[in-house]
């Protein structure tokens, strides 16, 4: 198993802009899961289960090899993540988010991942106040759509464990995982041992 953790400190100047990001996850409207939000559920992948789901392949992404795509690195710098504004870095594996409003927060890494690979994503959320958790994995700018965790509440005064996995049948250049909050007022958490593994 590889195991892939960013390291590094975040900088101010990134490849990557919020702007050129869609400000929404490309997911079904709020209210398509459970009403109470319990249990973690994915689209096009698994939530904290072995099997694995379905990505179509892109014209851009049918179009590499093995060979052209480079090696899954074990190492992040400044470069292979982006934080939202309202976010601070606290160590290698916990963000902090102080007054966030409905947004994308998490930007990243950038992971290299071979074909017929799986990805599994996990971290935890300790909320201060009560927010919706949106988390998913995109490739070529955001216009590739691989899988996602839909829409999961955390209550305020909680921590709540997330997971989920997505299958990548085509070799990928620069898979990009997101995390989005929603929330009715700014919102302070936190998130924790934030980990992807390409296997």
């Amino acid at each position: 198993m590889r195991r892939f953790l960013w390291v590094g400190v975040l900088a101010m100047a990134c490849d990557r802009d919020p702007a050129d990001v869609p400000a929404a996850p490309i997911l079904p409207p709020p209210g398509a899961n459970a009403a109470n939000g319990t249990g973690n559920q994915a689209v096009n992948g698994t939530a904290n289960g072995p099997a694995v789901g379905t990505t179509t392949g892109a014209t851009s992404l049918a179009a590499l090899s093995v060979s052209s795509t480079p090696a899954p690195r074990r190492g992040y710098g400044p470069i292979d993540m982006k934080l939202s504004p309202c976010m601070t870095m606290d160590d290698d594996r916990t963000f902090t988010g102080r007054g966030c409003t409905t947004n994308i927060i998490v930007f990243g890494p950038y992971v290299g991942a071979p074909a017929e690979s799986d990805v599994d994503i996990s971290f935890e959320v300790e909320a201060k106040n009560r927010v919706a958790i949106v988390s998913d994995v995109v490739s070529n700018s955001a216009q590739q759509f691989h899988g996602a965790l839909l829409e999961q509440w955390v209550d305020a005064g909680t921590r709540r464990q997330f997971g989920y996995r997505v299958h990548v049948f085509k070799p990928v250049q620069s898979l990009e995982s997101r995390i989005f909050i929603r929330a009715d007022a700014p919102a302070d958490f936190k998130i924790h041992d934030f980990l992807i593994n390409v296997r």
